[in-house]
C-alpha cells in the first residue's frame, strides 16, 4: 500500500461458497452491509452454504490476508488523477490443492483499481483449501477491496 499522499486501498471483508460458474451477488449483498474497517472473514449466509464446509484460509488467517493486501496492493495513478474511488469485487476460486485460479472482476470501478485488484490476488501464495465432510474441496471465495482517496 502507498503510505504517502494520503492514499489507501483497504481490504474490506473476504468470503466463501462452493465453486460454481455464475455471479456471486450475495458476496455483494454482505460486503455491502459490512463497515469499511471489518477484516475477519465473514462467511455466506447459512442457507446458501452446506453444514459442515470449513472455509479456505490464506497463509496465516485474516490478519496475515490484510497485511498481504494491505502490503502488496497500490492505489493507481490513473484512478488518482481521475479521482476514481469505490469498491472492487474479485472473484476466484481456491482449489483442493491450494491454488487461485479463475481471478475475476465481478463489480469494477476503473481507472485501473480493477487490473490492480486482479494483479494482486493472482500474485497471491497458495491459501489452506476448504474441507468438507473431510474432503479437500474447491470454493469460489469473493474478496471486495476499497479503494478510497484521504
Amino acid at each position: 500500500m502507498e503510505s504517502g499522499g494520503g492514499v489507501m486501498a483497504l481490504l474490506l471483508v473476504v468470503g466463501c461458497r462452493q465453486a460454481e460458474p455464475t455471479e456471486n451477488p450475495v458476496a455483494e449483498e454482505q460486503a455491502a452491509e459490512v463497515s469499511e474497517a471489518t477484516v475477519e472473514p465473514v462467511i455466506f449466509k447459512h442457507d446458501s452454504m452446506p453444514e459442515g464446509l470449513e472455509a479456505p484460509q490464506f497463509p496465516g488467517g485474516a490478519e496475515e490476508l490484510y497485511k498481504y493486501i494491505t502490503d502488496n496492493l497500490h492505489y493507481p495513478e490513473q484512478a488518482k488523477a481521475d479521482g476514481i474511488q469505490g469498491r472492487v469485487v474479485v472473484t476466484f476460486t481456491v482449489t483442493d490443492n491450494g491454488d487461485i485460479v479463475n481471478v475475476e472482476v465481478s463489480k469494477g470501478i476503473g481507472g485501473g483499481c480493477d487490473e490492480e485488484a486482479v494483479r494482486v490476488v493472482k500474485a497471491m501464495p497458495k491459501w489452506e483449501p476448504a474441507v468438507y465432510n473431510g474432503k479437500k474441496i474447491a470454493v469460489q471465495y469473493a474478496l471486495p477491496l476499497n479503494f478510497y482517496i484521504k
